[in-house]
């Protein structure tokens, strides 16, 4: 992992998602961190959402975001993973990124 950036939620780093399993995220991609900062700064674990530069169907809780090249956030796919599967920083995103992820996982969780 890259310790020269305090991990944070709304940070994109590549993440290692293990093996490919039909209609799930794997790999080593690029994906957002969740959690609260507390939870960030003590826990081994945290929860991420992939990013995808494949074209995907228009859902509600898919969300177009420009990194290098367009990606789709697939908030559907939120995964919990181990901290030792975090890689190097790619960037963070806006907070206006991070308040309209919050809205879509509100919908995507039923909430």
């Amino acid at each position: 992992m890259n310790t020269k950036h305090t991990i944070k939620c709304g940070d994109i780093y590549y993440v290692n998602l293990g093996d490919y399993k039909p209609n799930i995220q794997g790999g080593k991609r690029p994906c957002i961190i969740l959690g609260n900062k507390k939870g960030l700064n003590t826990s081994q674990i945290c929860q991420v959402i992939p990013l995808t530069t494949a074209q995907k169907a228009q859902l509600p809780v898919h969300m177009q975001i420009k990194i290098r090249d367009t990606s789709t956030l697939l908030i559907e796919q939120i995964q919990t993973i181990c901290k030792s599967q975090i890689g190097n920083y790619v960037t963070s995103v806006p907070d206006t990124t991070l308040e309209e992820i919050k809205k879509r996982l509100l919908v995507q969780l039923g909430l």
